[in-house]
């Protein structure tokens, strides 16, 4: 439930660490679909470009690269599949993730 879900992010103080985000819920949209990262960008008033940091494979990295994000995946120790989806950056957290990203930009 939406109002569950801004609870609990509120909560965690994590809408302050961020400028905006979207709940799949009040979207009618989930990961790797699309219309969430879409909804989040109109939402920003941005276009849908940069990073998308994450642990899932399919749901955060697939999904941010058929947007045309740039990707990195929080490994956790595993070794990212041959297949189909080949993150651009592998690290071990999402503060490793950060500090590459800006070292790049």
């Amino acid at each position: 439930m939406v109002d569950n879900q801004q609870g609990k992010i509120r909560a965690l103080g994590l809408d302050a660490l961020v400028d905006d985000f979207v709940i799949s819920a009040e979207v009618g949209a989930r990961k790797p679909e699309p219309a969430l990262f879409d909804a989040l960008a109109a939402r920003l008033g941005c276009p849908l470009e940069g990073w998308i940091i994450g642990h899932s494979l399919d749901h955060d990295i697939g999904g941010g690269a058929a947007v045309g994000l740039q990707t990195a995946w929080i490994a956790r120790g595993e070794s990212p599949p041959l297949a189909d989806c080949r993150p651009d950056l592998v690290v071990d957290s999402v503060a490793e993730a950060a500090k590459e990203i800006l070292r790049r930009s």
